[in-house]
């Protein structure tokens, strides 16, 4: 996701000095080793996260749910990922974006 871990908000959306966050992601191989070159999936995920601190009063869990795609290289000395994510806020705040959110990410956090 985002710096923050949410990938449905950007960078500087969240605010607070401390954090807890968690991400539950379900990963599928659609091809594996195509060509013997990249192998292809789908993800779909959940984040959630809470801040405390400076800026985060009244904010309690924030939390978005998504989909996307994977792109592995299999072959390469780093075994490389990289992600295509799409993801939405699941509860907005009044006035708050309510939109997708399109993420790019390289490598997998677990």
């Amino acid at each position: 996701g985002g710096l923050s871990g949410l990938r449905a908000y950007s960078v500087h959306e969240l605010t607070g000095t401390e954090a807890w966050r968690g991400n539950a992601e379900l990963r599928w191989i659609g091809v594996r080793d195509w060509l013997r070159l990249v192998s292809l999936g789908v993800a779909g995920f959940y984040d959630a996260v809470r801040t405390w601190g400076p800026g985060s009063e009244g904010r309690g869990w924030q939390q978005d749910v998504g989909f996307g795609l994977r792109f592995s290289l299999p072959h390469s000395a780093l075994n490389a990922v990289a992600r295509f994510d799409v993801a939405w806020p699941v509860a907005t705040a009044a006035g708050g974006r309510s939109g997708p959110a399109y993420s790019f990410g390289s490598g997998q956090a677990f």
